[in-house]
């Protein structure tokens, strides 16, 4: 595999600022998700383990270099899906990567795509002492409150009298959801996961109901999707190497907030009902004078994944230490919520998974829908209010 253009370590390390850089480690979701990297060419899957990780672009703002993309070229489905690969995928990518960035000068890295999950959110691994590590995952979950947030405003609807369906609710991204929610005012929750991961969901719930014992929560595998009852806005934190979620299910909600990897929705499903539901791309547009050039499937340079914003607002805050290694914290999320607009990061306009722009539309479908179901379920607790204060004879507190 012969790369078209080498952006070298020194290339890097003479341009970066006294106060160090940003590192963002990824990998290829497929084999296409790089090829723009390299001369035409048929590759066997061993090409893709023998070819070492790559500087894809560099970071700027206010036209400097601040850092760089560190890419390594082997696609999830070569090694996501058993321990033995996940080991190599560490020791020939990730740990390399993690020198690269030593190397370059940089001094906060950002871990994207699956890498958490290889990973153990940043807790394996060989790594340089001089690196500061971060999962993104705070600012992922704000970001996807944020962006309900911003749906929620659009569609003239308050976001705490919604439902939610969480689906990889038992990982880090998605309890963290959940639990952000509830934190936000939120009173309906769906939990989803594989079996394997229930007695997760069920301590989940628990914990939930402890902290907040007048939400609605419950848990589901798969298996029950087919039966589930509609919702209003489902948010996908999985790492499934399969698309599951298919035109029965999309159709269940008008609004779909997306953080999977690799994606979770089956690409048919999305085109069926593209009119019809809004099955949007979770990611921020950045600071004015930021660019980070590589081609990522977002609408400018100057927009981002929740991931790669946590690692610049730490570089920028100067942080002495890993942000976010392990799970994230409440409290970690909620610094986050605070200081993704403090550093100009904001929602940015809705944009489909595949790369479409929302339409008006598409805005005013899914708005009538949620305030349709809103005063459906306004009107039915008004209506249980009214039958219960004749129950004790008319009396009515407020």
């Amino acid at each position: 595999m012969q790369l078209k253009s080498l952006w070298t370590i020194d290339d890097i390390r003479q341009r970066l600022p006294a106060n160090g850089g940003v590192g963002f480690l990824f990998h290829a979701t497929d084999p296409a998700t790089v090829q723009f990297a390299f001369e035409a060419g048929e590759f066997r899957e061993e090409d893709y383990w023998e070819q070492p990780p790559f500087i894809g672009s560099p970071i700027f703002l206010d036209n400097r270099v601040i850092g760089c993309h560190i890419i390594s070229a082997i696609p999830a489905q070569f090694w996501a899906g058993s321990h033995s690969t996940i080991r190599r995928f560490r020791s020939v990518a990730y740990e390399p990567s993690l020198q690269m960035a030593a190397d370059c000068g940089l001094t906060h890295v950002g871990l994207g795509a699956l890498i958490p999950f290889a990973t153990q959110y940043g807790q394996y691994g060989h790594r340089p002492e001089s690196l500061r590590l971060t999962t993104g995952h705070a600012a992922t979950v704000a970001a996807i409150w944020q962006t309900v947030v911003a749906v929620a405003r659009d569609c003239e609807v308050r976001p705490e009298h919604l439902q939610y369906a969480i689906f990889g609710a038992a990982g880090s991204i998605g309890a963290n959801t959940a639990q952000w929610l509830v934190r936000q005012g939120c009173t309906h929750l769906r939990l989803v996961d594989i079996p394997e991961r229930m007695p997760r969901l069920r301590e989940l719930a628990a914990q939930i109901r402890e902290s907040s014992p007048f939400t609605a929560v419950s848990c589901h595998v798969p298996n029950d999707l087919a039966t589930f009852a509609e919702f209003d806005v489902a948010v996908i934190a999985t790492n499934r190497a399969e698309p599951c979620i298919d035109v029965n299910l999309l159709r269940k909600a008008p609004v779909w907030i997306d953080d999977s990897h690799p994606r979770a929705v089956l690409p048919e499903a999305e085109a069926a009902l593209a009119s019809d539901v809004m099955y949007l791309e979770c990611y921020l547009r950045g600071p004015q004078g930021m660019s980070q050039t590589f081609p990522f499937r977002l609408p400018t340079s100057r927009d981002c994944y929740s991931c790669f914003a946590e690692v610049c607002i730490c570089w920028m805050e100067g942080m002495p230490a890993d942000f976010v290694v392990g799970a994230p914290s409440l409290t970690q999320i909620s610094l986050m919520d605070r200081l993704l607009p403090q550093y100009g990061f904001f929602p940015g306009p809705l944009l489909s998974k595949s790369g479409r722009d929302i339409s008006r539309e598409q805005l005013q479908r899914a708005s009538d829908r949620l305030r349709h179901r809103a005063r459906n379920r306004s009107s039915f607790r008004d209506g249980t209010t009214s039958l219960h204060a004749q129950s004790v004879g008319g009396l009515v507190v407020a």
